[in-house]
């Protein structure tokens, strides 16, 4: 507590000022603050009082004056949802790309904090982990950098954003196992990141128990060597304050237009001592975003960005408890804790197909890459049955609750997607061939270490202690995860109020009421994380308005106008409109128009007629050769982004606005009726949408190759061009249509970068 006071001091000692020249981008700010374990659960008015107001900043039915955050809230809005929900698997590693991507895991390629990926040319299966290692020599604290692959993070497209003159983003990380896996993106020019270190910020009350014993080391005194040198997560009092001193202490007076707060220690405590000391986590958690938000609303150098700012604060994944006595046992060592169900499914099929359970808490994925389709098959049986059948002798219950063909997941679990594939659309092996989810209090792993010497560390890590916690995530019953937001009610996109208080508003999404647009029948909280029940059900019926992890990232890619026309965006991702006035994405779906039926050449013109008079022959010339022939309505549509001359970006030079937006036609009629429309693809539909953002006058255009400049305001940023046309004609001084009219949409080329600067370079911070 001595660090949330510390904080809670410097915000009250800050003094209001006005907004600088440098305040966030055109669009304003945003801050996502990513919670390690925040579940809807966890999010009430009595137990954390300050994130309830942050959603219903107007009071609620019960409380319709306001609440104690009045002053700080004031001129805000708020939107909260009952029944949010994080990928699959919840994990954090899993969970943090998607919130960072917008993508599902087939798509970035992070499937769990702890999987196996054939990596390098010999397609040699690896462990892949996020969680750290207790390397004795290196002082442990390491995790394996995991490229996103295609996916761009919302720190990449905020850096490389036009909304801002030198965007940047800041990262503050409080699990520095997650900022490795992080590095190439905390690498880029224009981002400024935060982890604890050994040295500063790490907490070793919040650190993960060593997977295996460390040798006790000559001359050391008894002390344990090595984990008074790892890197553990800090406190989320401590993150705060290391990001609110940045904020406010930024030489040049700077707000970035996306800043990324990661707290890792409300997770780590559900993990390390289950549900004991949440109740406290949560009111430490609570008092520290309080302070911080305090502190943005009130230091001069940072009041007037948080006027433009929304504020998002999400979990990442949730937790159950899972006591050690629950882990799924050999069957032929029932009741050993040094054994686990991996060590007999090693031994499951003969030794040239080797088999690998990977344990992921209330989850796990089985690697049999060698294996046939019956193979496969008779695995899935010998695992239900004989992981039961252990169970039943352990506890006198079952345990396995699915075990679902990988091949097959997409067919039984849509919204799962833990099956990468490389281009030519065959599987990358990441995804092992079974995905095994255990029954409630169940989980995966070796609660000890299995070594004949206590104090040798093993050999390798099938001997390690893989789950030695009280409390596991990973499965589907821990998606559900709790989501706030909170913006300004005057500028930018404007979050709807939430509750029943004097600034009025939409009904709280607690209650059970329908939210705007959507159909079905609406559950109430309790119902909908029912944990028996919320495994596929984002899309189902009741829920079609609950948000997803990916649905986080697009919204924030859309409040900032953000280009990710480029980035593999989650298929099902969609804008969380029902929060924002005006929507931050499409809401009407513009059908792409069929090309216009080029009309066939003309035939060519006849042979000339040659009369023979006597010995003289007379040649009747050919009709003139119209230099234009076409006669349709148009033809050849193309558009491409350009500088102020024409230049494309090839040929633009260095230091020129690429602002102008060039478009080339073939017009056939004498005189025609032009419309251009702006669209920009929306993300998260099925089917090909558009969404129209700007419509021009008509204007004519006569007969020939036309070529139209259009300089582009800020303020959009279009992926798309439509071209209406019909043939106009005038009689007797008056103008009017004839025939049917015509047109199509050309995909505007370097769209994305439009409104960018060629070779503007951007200065590292940090």
């Amino acid at each position: 507590m001595a660090l949330v006071a510390a904080l809670t001091a410097m915000a009250v000692g800050a003094s209001t000022a006005a907004a600088g020249p440098n305040d966030c981008g055109q669009n304003g700010c945003v801050v996502l603050v990513e919670v390690d374990g925040l579940e809807p659960g966890d999010v009430t008015q009595a137990g954390t009082p300050f994130l309830w107001a942050l959603a219903h900043p107007a009071g609620t039915a019960e409380d319709p004056t306001g609440t104690a955050y009045d002053n700080l809230l004031a001129d805000r809005n708020g939107f909260m949802w009952q029944a949010a929900r994080a990928p699959m698997t919840a994990s954090t590693a899993t969970s943090a790309a998607s919130l960072l991507t917008g993508s599902n895991p087939d798509q970035h390629g992070i499937l769990a904090d702890e999987f196996e990926a054939p990596l390098g040319p010999s397609k040699t299966p690896a462990r892949v982990r996020l969680r750290p290692t207790e390397d004795q020599d290196a002082g442990g604290g390491l995790a394996t950098p995991v490229s996103t692959g295609a996916s761009s993070t919302l720190l990449e497209l905020a850096v490389n954003s036009s909304v801002a003159d030198a965007p940047e983003a800041w990262a503050f990380i409080g699990n520095p196992a997650l900022a490795v896996m992080l590095d190439d993106q905390l690498q880029l020019d224009g981002v400024t990141a935060w982890s604890p270190t050994a040295q500063s910020g790490s907490d070793p009350a919040l650190c993960p128990l060593p997977r295996a014993v460390p040798g006790v080391g000559a001359g050391t005194g008894g002390e344990v060597e090595g984990l008074s040198e790892r890197a553990c997560p800090s406190r989320d009092a401590t993150t705060l304050q290391q990001a609110f001193t940045t904020f406010s202490e930024d030489p040049e007076g700077k707000t970035p237009v996306f800043a990324y707060i990661h707290l890792a220690e409300l997770g780590r405590m559900k993990q390390l001592h289950g549900d004991a000391e949440v109740p406290a986590t949560l009111e430490n958690l609570d008092a520290a975003l309080a302070a911080f938000v305090s502190g943005l609303a009130n230091h001069p150098e940072t009041s007037g960005a948080w006027q433009r700012t929304v504020l998002v604060v999400t979990g990442n994944h949730g937790y159950e408890s899972t006591p050690v006595d629950r882990r799924v046992p050999h069957p032929d060592h029932v009741g050993a804790t040094d054994w686990d169900f991996s060590d007999f499914l090693e031994s499951a099929l003969p030794t040239d197909k080797p088999t690998r359970l990977v344990p992921q808490g209330t989850v796990a994925t089985v690697y049999s890459p060698k294996a046939t389709a019956a193979d496969v098959t008779a695995l899935a049986a010998l695992i239900e049955d004989k992981g039961d059948e252990a169970c039943q002798e352990l506890a006198q219950e079952d345990c396995i609750a699915e075990v679902a063909p990988v091949a097959t997941l997409a067919e039984l679990h849509r919204t799962w997607a833990l099956n990468p594939l490389t281009e030519d659309g065959k599987p990358t092996g990441a995804g092992g061939q079974l995905v095994v989810t255990l029954e409630e209090g169940w989980a995966f792993g070796r609660a000890t270490q299995r070594s004949d010497d206590p104090l040798t560390p093993p050999a390798d890590d099938a001997d390690e202690a893989t789950n030695p916690y009280p409390g596991s995530a990973g499965g589907p019953r821990n998606r559900a995860i709790a989501l706030v937001m909170s913006g300004p009610d005057e500028s930018g996109p404007l979050l709807h109020t939430i509750g029943q208080g004097p600034r009025g508003g939409l009904a709280a999404m607690s209650a059970p009421q329908t939210p705007p647009r959507c159909t079905g029948s609406p559950k109430t909280a309790d119902l909908a994380n029912d944990p028996d029940t919320m495994a596929d059900d984002a899309a189902a019926p009741g829920h079609e308005c609950q948000a997803e992890t990916v649905d986080v990232a697009l919204s924030i890619a859309g409040m900032l106008e953000l280009d990710t026309e480029s980035v593999p965006v989650a298929p099902h991702a969609r804008f969380l409109n029902e929060a924002f006035t005006p929507d931050l994405g499409e809401q009407e779906e513009v059908e792409e128009p069929q090309p216009e039926l080029i009309q066939p050449a003309p035939p060519p013109p006849p042979e000339p007629i040659v009369i023979v008079r006597g010995s003289v022959q007379v040649i009747t010339p050919p009709p003139p050769k119209d230099p234009f022939p076409y006669r349709g309505l148009i033809r050849r549509l193309r558009t491409r982004v350009t500088d102020a001359r024409g230049k494309p970006f090839a040929l633009a030079q260095r230091g020129a606005t690429l602002s102008t937006i060039e478009v080339q036609a073939d017009f056939g009629k004498p005189e025609s009726l032009v419309t251009l429309t702006f669209y920009r693809r929306a993300r998260g539909s099925r089917r090909s949408r558009l969404s129209a953002i700007a419509r021009f006058k008509p204007f004519t255009v006569k007969r020939g190759p036309v070529r139209l400049r259009l300089r582009i305001p800020k303020r959009f940023r279009p992926t798309h061009l439509g071209v209406s046309v019909q043939q106009v004609e005038t009689v007797e001084g008056q103008t009017r249509t004839v025939g049917k009219p015509g047109g199509g949409i050309a995909q505007i080329a370097d769209a994305r970068r439009l409104h960018l600067r060629k070779g503007a370079t951007r200065r590292l911070r940090g």
